[in-house]
């Protein structure tokens, strides 16, 4: 009996540990909603299958953990950034101690560092591998933009 309130617990954790809603936890499981809240409020207990499907729709979760309650809840460490442990660099083909000759601002000056910026991102490259075909920035309030460097701005 110990081991289920155990069981609702860790689901309690791994709901804010996601920021996850019950809705969404349901959804992802392909559960009702109210199984889930009941299972929470204590009201009912966690079937099998419903332990399965749960392990099944969050694979990166430690069975042991879960079931258990035995070592980490993720089977690999959750990376909190999109670049913390990746290794980005950027091949500039201009000196960063270079200095621009005129300070005036001509259209043509605006072509050509555009121009320039557009090559730089051509030589963006991820620990070796292939060059960037294309970027995406996804911001808060849920839009994004697609940056494309072979497509004309």
């Amino acid at each position: 009996m110990e081991e289920k309130e155990e069981i609702r617990e860790r689901m309690k954790r791994f709901l804010e540990q996601k920021g996850m809603s019950v809705p969404v936890l349901a959804s992802r499981m392909g559960v009702q909603r109210s199984s889930i809240a009941h299972i929470l409020s204590g009201r009912n207990k966690p079937s099998y299958d419903l332990i399965r499907r749960f392990l099944e729709a969050f694979p990166e979760i430690r069975a042991e953990w879960f079931i258990l309650g035995k070592g980490e809840m993720f089977k690999t460490p959750v990376q909190e950034t999109l670049f913390e442990s990746t290794d980005l660099s950027i091949h500039s083909k201009q000196s960063e101690k270079e200095e621009p000759e005129n300070i005036e601002v001509t259209d043509v000056d605006m072509l050509e560092k555009k121009k320039e910026k557009q090559e730089n991102v051509e030589d963006i490259s991820i620990k070796g591998k292939s060059n960037v075909r294309k970027i995406i920035l996804l911001f808060e309030n849920g839009t994004f933009q697609a940056y494309d460097p072979e497509e004309p701005q």
